[in-house]
């Protein structure tokens, strides 16, 4: 087969391993095993399942507002407008969010530990802005 690829002129050649060859390095490599998992997934299913059970529905109010320090050019602009639509001499105009949340959960320490990690990592870019969880009460 070498002798081929050297006849065609081309840059490099094919070395086939012999059986001892291939044996040892067999040897030398060890063979990946597939991950262990400690867990039972039907027992995990069950858990989740008995969890959604035992949880009790609720709504929380979560407002979002920029920081005092951070320009709101969005409510300069809409100020701006009022003044145009309306006699008011409005001095000052922020504009904010306000997140509803319906949602179940098992008791509400644990609703309002979950909401308050809602609101601090994916609500409200910390960086540039305030969050205030107004109230999370028990619905029907």
């Amino acid at each position: 087969m070498e002798d081929e690829f050297q006849e065609e002129g081309l840059a490099f050649t094919i070395t086939i391993p012999t059986q001892d060859e291939i044996d040892k390095w067999e040897d030398e490599v060890p063979v990946p095993t597939p991950p262990v998992h400690n867990h039972d997934m039907v027992v995990e299913a069950w858990e989740k399942h008995n969890k959604k059970m035992n949880s009790m529905k609720y709504k929380a109010k979560i407002y979002i507002r920029l920081r005092a320090q951070v320009d709101d050019s969005a409510g300069n602009a809409v100020r701006q407008a009022c003044g145009r639509l309306s006699d008011l001499n409005i001095q000052k105009l922020r504009l904010g969010k306000m997140i509803e949340i319906d949602f179940e959960a098992p008791n509400k320490e644990y609703a309002k530990k979950e909401i308050e990690t809602l609101s601090n990592r994916l609500f409200a870019n910390t960086v540039i802005e305030d969050y205030e969880v107004w109230d999370i009460w028990e619905v029907d």
